[in-house]
């Protein structure tokens, strides 16, 4: 009888041990209420805030308004959050400059403040010294002066230039006509023609997002004095024996010919961009060209996060590319996490 009743003992003891350990299993494989819950609560707050925020008329360009508005409105303090725009030109820009000091003197003239879509963009330009040149990602776009676009040293730099180009930001050389090398071909698409060709520089039929952008730029930034449509002529002058490689973009050339004035292009995620030294309105179409180059994003608020909830926001201003002020359609982007 009392081995009975323990090998009864036994099975009840195996039963319990195989009824424990489902229930352990079982537990493990539900998410936590808190975690769950805690995301619905983000999704509920987050769907409304970006909308509710615009609605007050906030700057989404003040960093300062931003971030206070955010916090005031989520009323805690253990909710990570971060803000960038896509698509919208930043008021603030760090441009690095391969130059010559005299080469410095004259972009540093160029890229003065002017006022855009209710906004002030600022230009902040240091010198990069030509003799050793570098490309830090603390510039937002590097523009690359002809003495140092013409030397011989360039070819040794691709990689860096690439390195540089694939993080979003982007370069801008101008330079007088030249017998394109390795890196002025694949990286700026510059190609020789046989013989030069001179003329009214005009727009050209090239017709993609770049080439709008451009155009977009030089009718909005005050110097060009473009009024209406684009015309045949850009009312320019010049003289080049370089056109655009495949998969590179012409927006201005040479009228009746395939030279190019100005050639835009991408490199993984950055943008390139080549200018005619010399012709009327340089200044301005320099400005265009380091605006085009920038970043497309802007990384307002920054925050490390694991597994944030994004929401956006879609912002159009102007009504087509030639309406006052300047068309930009772009993307208020706002991600939330819990810190804890």
């Amino acid at each position: 009888m009392g081995k009975r009743k323990g090998f009864i003992h036994l099975i009840e003891i195996i039963f319990i041990s195989i009824v424990v350990l489902l229930l352990l299993n079982q537990f493990t494989v539900i998410p936590p209420a808190r975690s769950s819950w805690d995301r619905e609560k983000l999704a509920l707050i987050g769907s409304d805030l970006l909308f509710s925020l615009d609605m007050t008329g906030i700057d989404w360009f003040d960093r300062g308004q931003v971030s206070a508005s955010i916090e005031k409105a989520l009323e805690v303090t253990n909710v990570r959050h971060s803000v960038s725009i896509r698509n919208a030109l930043s008021p603030s820009l760090s441009v690095g400059c391969i130059c010559t000091l005299q080469e410095l003197s004259i972009l540093q003239g160029y890229l003065e403040p002017f006022a855009i879509n209710n906004r002030t963009i600022n230009f902040t330009v240091t010198r990069i010294e030509h003799t050793s040149p570098a490309f830090p990602v603390s510039h937002d776009a590097i523009v690359i002066g002809q003495t140092s676009f013409l030397s011989q040293n360039l070819t040794s730099l691709q990689q860096d230039m690439e390195t540089y180009l694939s993080t979003g930001r982007g370069l801008v050389a101008f330079s007088d006509p030249l017998s394109p090398n390795e890196v002025q071909r694949g990286i700026f698409g510059l190609k020789s023609l046989p013989s030069p060709a001179s003329g009214s520089v005009v727009f050209s039929d090239a017709d993609n997002e770049a080439t709008r952008k451009i155009r977009r730029l030089l009718f909005s930034i005050p110097g060009t004095n473009l009024t209406g449509r684009p015309s045949a002529s850009f009312g320019q002058q010049a003289n080049t024996t370089l056109s655009a490689q495949p998969g590179f973009a012409a927006p201005l050339q040479v009228e009746g010919s395939e030279a190019a004035a100005m050639i835009l292009g991408r490199k993984d995620s950055g943008k390139t961009g080549w200018l005619l030294r010399g012709i009327e309105n340089e200044g301005v179409l320099l400005k265009a060209l380091v605006l085009y180059a920038a970043p497309d994003m802007l990384e307002l608020i920054k925050a490390d996060m694991k597994r944030p909830l994004t929401f956006s926001l879609f912002k159009i201003i102007g009504e087509n590319d030639y309406s006052p002020g300047m068309f930009e359609a772009y993307e208020v982007i706002l991600k939330l996490e819990f810190a804890f």
